[in-house]
């Protein structure tokens, strides 16, 4: 029997391979890159940008699809690439629950009023 969803898990795990690829790159960065506060650099750093795409999972899969409580993450807490490994563990196991819960995703889903709102910053 074919698991669930079997085309979305083939897709992410491309996801997967090519975030490795970055993760990879991004240790090879001199110390201080990684973290590196430029203002003129989208959402300001090299690791910020990868916890943005982190929480862009977690909000949409875990918040929107799942409906469960996600409290945006702070990327001063992720100080390196072992941290932000880390969570993008939490995301693989997050996108896998997903697809095992999600067994008609191209049905509509209806969001209720009530549901809006359950990302917290």
């Amino acid at each position: 029997m074919t698991a669930p969803n079997a085309d979305l898990r083939a897709a992410y795990a491309w996801a997967r391979v090519g975030r490795e690829r970055l993760l990879t790159w991004l240790e090879s960065l001199p110390g201080g890159v990684y973290t590196l506060e430029r203002p003129d650099f989208a959402f300001g750093s090299l690791r910020n940008v990868q916890v943005h795409v982190a929480d862009c999972y977690r909000m949409w899969i875990a918040a929107r699809g799942l409906g469960e409580t996600v409290v945006r993450l702070d990327p001063s807490a992720l100080p390196d690439v072992a941290a932000l490994r880390a969570v993008y563990a939490e995301v693989d196991a997050l996108v896998d629950r997903a697809l095992n819960a999600f067994t008609q995703p191209d049905e509509p889903r209806r969001v209720t009023s009530g549901e809006i709102g359950r990302a917290h910053v």
